[in-house]
């Protein structure tokens, strides 16, 4: 979800913007409030039911996003540029912070 909100933010215009994050987040919250029943009524049929559901759910977004969704320009042209290294992430403390709360959370 967040790398979507990513690439939201950086390919759409500003016009289009308002109205994707609400589809968004309104389909967001569409899957919070069926998911639990839909998935209470799979368990009912079988008990690996939703397992596969959930399989075939995160398939295909991955198959639309290689099918239809192009690269960006900006990130052809950093390809190019210098050798990224994990080191990087080791030094930004925003980083370190952000991911010691989420183990004390």
């Amino acid at each position: 979800a967040t790398v979507l909100k990513a690439w939201f933010a950086d390919n759409l215009s500003s016009t289009s913007k308002t109205k994707i994050f609400s589809i968004n987040y309104t389909m967001l919250n569409i899957g919070w409030t069926i998911g639990p029943p839909l998935g209470t009524l799979l368990v009912m049929q079988s008990i690996n039911l939703p397992f596969w559901l959930a399989a075939i759910c995160s398939a295909f977004p991955m198959l639309f996003i290689q099918i239809w969704v192009k690269r960006s320009e900006k990130i052809i042209a950093t390809e190019t540029g210098s050798v990224w290294s994990p080191k990087v992430l080791l030094q930004d403390k925003a980083l370190l912070w952000f991911t010691c709360s989420g183990f004390l959370a």
